[in-house]
Parts: C-alpha cells; sequence; structure tokens
C-alpha cells in the first residue's frame, strides 16, 4: 500500500486537506476489509463440503449489499468518494468492488444506482477505457490457483 500511496502522492491522486485524507484513510481502510473478506474465504477457511463454501458465498453477497449502501453514502452527489477529484481510493474500490462482480454477482451493483456509475464512470477513464479495448488487454486470473474461486483465464 505504501507504493500506491506514494505513487498517488507523485500524481495529485491524494486528498489536499486534513478532512478528505481522514476520509481516504477511512475508505482505504474499508476497501481493504471487503477485499480481505474473499482472501479469507478464499484462501484461509476451511469448508468440509460444497455446500458450506456456498453458504459462506451467500453471507458474503449479503455483506456486499451493505457495504455497497455504505460507499453510495459516501459517493452522495459527488463523483467519486472524496468529491469531484479522482483519488487513489477510487482506483481500489474499482478494482476491489470488480473482484466481487466478476466472482460473486455479476449484477451486484443494479440496486446501488451511485456505486454502477460510479464504476461506469470509472471504466470510461480515457487511459483505461483505451486499454481494456486494446488487445494487450487479456482477462486472467484474479487470485491464484490456490484459491477455491478465482483462478481462470480467458
Amino acid at each position: 500500500m505504501a507504493i500506491l500511496k506514494y505513487l498517488a502522492r507523485k500524481h495529485g491522486l491524494v486528498s489536499e486537506n486534513a478532512n478528505d485524507q481522514a476520509k481516504e484513510d477511512l475508505i482505504e481502510a474499508q476497501i481493504l476489509d471487503i477485499r480481505n473478506r474473499l482472501i479469507i474465504a478464499f484462501y484461509h477457511k476451511t469448508f468440509t463440503t460444497d455446500a458450506e463454501f456456498e453458504a459462506e458465498l451467500e453471507v458474503i453477497k449479503e455483506e456486499l449489499a451493505v457495504w455497497l449502501s455504505q460507499f453510495e453514502s459516501w459517493i452522495g452527489s459527488e463523483q467519486w468518494l472524496i468529491g469531484d477529484k479522482l483519488s487513489y481510493v477510487d482506483f481500489l474500490a474499482f478494482e476491489y468492488f470488480d473482484w466481487y462482480r466478476v466472482l460473486l454477482q455479476p449484477n451486484c451493483f443494479k440496486q446501488f444506482p451511485k456505486m454502477n456509475s460510479f464504476m461506469a464512470r470509472f471504466a470510461e477513464l480515457p487511459n483505461l477505457k483505451d486499454y481494456l479495448a486494446s488487445d494487450k488487454f487479456k482477462k486472467a486470473h484474479i487470485l491464484s490457483p490456490y484459491a477455491k474461486l478465482g483462478y481462470r483465464f480467458e
């Protein structure tokens, strides 16, 4: 995370006032907790049956709805999580919420219009949009082969 923050500072992707910096820290911590929830379920928990694992995924999907509701509040009427200026936490949020969309619930943003717009707006950033449309972009595994889910290559 230190390298990401260094690059964010170097390229002006951090907030400039103390209140927004505190909000960035809070959102960063929440995003990492959301990421870790998947990591723990996919790597560290032991399930004796597939049904137990499926039940765990259902719990995670319910938790996702709570988290997306929180992020809806944080965005409010703004374009990005910290306001109208793109921040490094927007990059984190896009990546890890995309994990959830790809691995668990393709329509997870359907009932959260602000987060749905956030994800669409982020994917439309010029450099990212160009990369995603290029031959260089390949859909690949999100997690390692040791994960219970999330290892595939397209």
